[in-house]
């Protein structure tokens, strides 16, 4: 079991380039390896590998080059003429040299995009003569030819002193050009920086000048043989090098002609090698020279560098490192054993002096031909193995390698080496880090030490989010641990496969506190860190009964009471719904109960007939509510924060006595018109069946005695009733000439009806409109009862934005008459539907609103209004809007025909 420990909340992602990823997805489907050209620079190129790996190609010499069309092509150093000037075809650090007629020698062009030049300062140069990558500008002294070589790095600048009075000429006491739109400087290696004055341009290097002559068949490119490079003395000031070659060559007896080497390079040189022969000497990659010379000849013995930037592999797993190396010759025996080493970090370019042999790194590869006399052999390419270097150096940015005698105390053989060397690196990159824990069921939020989650039962399922920038197949594994000893409880494995949300099941855990983490894996190498804590607590004991208690003294259905509930510590919350019956010793079943696997619900939610409120442990808190019917009672269970449901608790909305609620007082403001217990036919207006005093009558018109007709409401009762179909005259139907009742407080809407089709999508029964809309409606709805409320919390003239439905579970039986009642509690925010006399609803749903309505007034209560289209086909009897709450004894009286008004 690994140590695991507590993740900082910012732990970095691995990260991989989204063209990375698309390059691993077309090689995994291919079976190719898959470059990844956005990443391709003149020193580096990436490679996605079908295994899901990717190898990293990083160059100390530019290798590619941009063209004009912007596409990658090899190095071409071979010089063309255009615009001026002479350039080569295609190069990764621009340079051109003067076509001759003036001063203009050369310019070498930064990253990004300034041009440096230097000037010659002893009048017009020559036209040159041109040699694939050479230009060479005849008798620029007498006696001195001047060479410009382009070079994969830039460019090579190397004077051809041709005899001893060329260099006996003054001029030679201080040769030099001038460099344009840069100062130059001098670093502690001897390494010339040209810094442009142009804010953010790169900065030129140059080594420091060196000088040879002819002999051992010592040239312009090279000295002979195995010579290396003299040391020129140079000065230097602010816009260039100036070489004092008589000084130089003074009692060297130098073998004409003689070559003199200071240059340019845009760039980092990567490659050098120190030489016992000359400690202060600094052989950067910057000279003409591009041989590296290693091993013991004559006076001379050195090393052999390399540097490399990997900076983007830092996190990577470095699966596989290999250094290809040019090797050119074996320039002297014997053939002793070379190895090659981790070096550094120093500044490149060090000479034998500055080597700090203290960093001098383990032993990487060796090379040992077993018979050190053989030493032939043509060029080759060397390969080494430094997979354990890069490993120890991906925290510096770059990694240096330098190459040794196995015993320095043995003869060294001669060798030289290219100074383009290429280092391969396979890598795969570790999964991220794991995000986002949650715990899936129970569905809950994850907690902390401090504040767990709470889940019940023996089971849970969390999930986390895993991702791997390779986008490979990615593992993640898991791990639940005890919280009070951190003991290993579980430990589970999602196995390999494309990233995303992968979930587990932690089974057969028992009550107490616990928390898990994950990390990924590709089965190669472990992930960026660990996923946060979440910590969640079993709990399986529900809570105690809670106490819960009104000090009302009286009751009235409708009429607000307070009720005190109270539990004990574990206490999350209650949940509370009304039953339209006395308290029995069985409580009945909560309509919506709290779930022990979903989360838990909104304090101030309403589902159906349940209500919740947030409770705190042991402290009380109070709701209202209202009585529904004569003998009703509220019920309260109390949850905890793993869903455990207490036995529920009742409060009787009665007294005590036995003595049931009063009826809702408001009830008797109410119209009825009661066509049963008229005379057929009946008048145009049906006259209101409230006889209260009180109250202003409110007759309901008919535009003609055509809307009416007789039926057989029951068995022996053959009455008046309502056809509000036939006729279908399109702007008639029945209403009163004002609203009947204001929707904004509780109302109830009652009648008899016998529907002639159920069929219809959408029909309206009855309506209360406001100017061309509804306040509310009852309708046929797909053979189901539906009732609608209209209503704004702003109190706009938009009537219509906001409603609320609630339909019957159960279908209408076409030509029977059915009672059926809708109300609107205020008080208890309900909506309700009622069939027959029973006063236990057959559906119920919460609606808050009416907080801020105030629709006292509106165009009428209308029964089957326009348009015709949606008009309700069938019969319709004694119909009756009231305020307030009816109760089982008014739709008792109503059931029977009889008018639901005491007075």
């Amino acid at each position: 079991m690994p140590a695991i420990d507590s993740p900082s909340t910012d732990t970095p992602q691995s990260e991989t380039a989204p063209e990375v990823r698309d390059a691993l997805r077309e090689a995994a489907a291919t079976g190719a390896e898959v470059e990844v050209a956005a990443l391709t620079t003149p020193y580096e190129r990436s490679i996605a590998l079908p295994d899901g790996s990717v190898r990293a190609e990083i160059s100390t010499v530019p290798i590619r080059a941009k063209s004009d069309a912007g596409e990658w092509v090899p190095i071409d150093t071979t010089l063309e003429y255009g615009d001026g000037w002479w350039t080569p075809e295609a190069s990764a650090a621009p340079v051109r040299f003067g076509a001759g007629g003036s001063n203009a020698l050369s310019q070498v062009r930064t990253a990004t995009g300034e041009w440096l030049s230097e000037t010659w300062p002893y009048g017009s140069l020559p036209a040159p003569s041109i040699e694939d990558d050479t230009a060479t500008y005849a008798e620029v002294l007498p006696g001195v030819d001047l060479k410009l070589t382009a070079t994969e790095l830039g460019m090579a600048s190397v004077y051809v002193v041709k005899n001893a009075a060329a260099a006996a000429d003054p001029r030679m006491e201080d040769l030099g050009v001038s460099l344009e739109g840069a100062d130059v400087s001098v670093d502690e290696t001897g390494t010339f920086t040209a810094d442009p004055d142009v804010e953010s341009a790169d900065v030129l290097k140059a080594s420091s000048p060196l000088w040879w002559d002819s002999s051992n068949g010592g040239d312009a490119d090279s000295p002979g043989e195995n010579m290396v490079g003299r040391p020129v003395e140079h000065s230097v000031s602010d816009d260039g090098i100036a070489l004092d070659v008589s000084a130089t060559i003074d009692d060297a007896h130098p073998i004409y002609p003689i070559y003199v080497d200071p240059d340019w390079v845009s760039g980092q040189p990567n490659a050098w090698y120190v030489d016992w022969a000359y400690p202060d000497q600094s052989y950067l990659s910057a000279n003409a020279d591009t041989v590296l010379r290693y091993g013991r000849w004559a006076e001379h013995g050195g090393y052999m560098f390399f540097q490399f930037g990997i900076e983007a592999l830092a996190g990577k797993q470095i699966l596989a490192a290999q250094l290809s190396t040019y090797q050119l010759e074996w320039a002297a025996c014997p053939n002793e054993p070379m190895q090659v080493r981790t070096f550094g970090p120093q500044q490149a370019g060090f000479t034998w002096n500055q080597m700090n042999h203290a960093l001098w790194g383990n032993v990487l590869d060796t090379k040992d031909p077993g018979d050190h006399n053989n030493c032939g052999g043509g060029p080759e390419v060397v390969g080494w193995d430094v997979t354990q270097g890069v490993r120890d150096k991906l925290g510096d940015g770059y990694v240096q390698f330098g190459f040794m005698p196995q015993n320095v105390n043995n003869p060294m053989s001669r060798r030289h080496y290219g100074r383009g060397a290429t280092l391969y690196v396979n890598y795969n990159s570790p999964p991220n880090r794991p995000m986002d824990p949650q715990i899936d069921s129970p569905v809950r939020q994850c907690g902390t030490a401090e504040s767990p989650a709470y889940v019940s039962g023996s089971s849970v399922v969390v999930s986390i989010d895993q991702t791997d920038p390779d986008e490979g197949n990615v593992d993640t594994n898991i791990y639940l641990f005890r919280a009070r000893d951190n003991a290993d409880v579980i430990y589970t494995s999602t196995g390999l496969g494309a990233q995303g949300r992968r979930s587990v099941t932690f089974n057969g855990l028992a009550d107490d506190t616990y928390w898990w983490t994950s990390r990924g894996s590709d089965w190669k190498i472990d992930g960026n860190g660990w996923s946060e804590r979440c910590y969640f607590t079993v709990d399986n004991t529900k809570p105690a009964k809670p106490t819960v208690s009104t000090t009302a003294t009286s009751f009235a259905v409708g009429k607000a009471v307070s009720v005190s509930m109270s539990g004990t510590s574990d206490v999350a919350g209650y949940q509370y719904w009304l039953s339209y019956s006395a308290a029995t010793s069985t409580p009945p079943a909560s309509p919506v109960a709290v779930s022990r696997t979903a989360q838990l619900p909104d304090c101030n939610q309403r589902v159906g007939g349940t209500r919740f409120k947030c409770g705190n442990g042991s402290t009380a808190v109070s709701v209202s509510v209202a009585p529904v019917d004569a003998m009703s009672t509220l019920w309260v269970s109390a949850y905890d924060k793993a869903g455990n449901v207490s036995t529920a608790s009742a409060v009787k909305l009665y007294l005590a006595n036995g003595t049931p609620a009063a009826r809702d007082a408001r009830v008797e403001n109410g119209h009825g018109w009661l066509t049963t217990r008229m005379i057929a036919p009946m008048s145009a207006s049906i006259e209101d069946a409230n006889e209260n005093p009180d109250v202003t009558p409110m007759p309901l018109t008919m535009p003609g005695t055509s809307w009416q007709t007789t039926s057989e409401v029951r068995p022996g009762l053959t009455a008046p009733v309502l056809r509000p179909k036939e006729p279908t005259a399109p702007n008639g139907f029945i209403s009163t000439s004002s609203a009947a009742v204001s929707t904004s407080e509780s109302f109830s809407v009652s009648m008899w009806v016998k529907p002639g089709n159920v069929a219809s999508p959408n029909v309206q029964v009855i309506a209360e409109q406001k100017g061309a809309s509804s306040q509310f409606q009852l309708q046929l709805a797909e053979s189901k009862f539906r009732f609608c409320r209209w209503g704004t919390s702003t109190g706009s003239e938009n009537w219509g934005l906001i409603s609320t439905c609630i339909t019957t579970p159960s279908t209408v039986a076409t030509g029977e008459w059915t009672l059926v009642t809708a109300i609107w509690d205020r008080t208890n925010q309900q909506m309700r539907i009622d069939i027959g006399s029973s006063p236990t609803p057959l559906v119920v749903a919460p609606n808050l609103r009416g907080s801020t309505e105030s629709w006292t007034s509106g165009s009428g209560f209308s029964i089957a209004p326009i348009p015709t289209s949606t008009r309700f086909s069938g019969l319709i009897a004694n119909p009756v809007v009231v305020p307030g709450v009816l109760d089982s004894r008014q739709l008792g009286s109503l059931s029977q025909f009889a008018s639901p008004f005491t007075s």
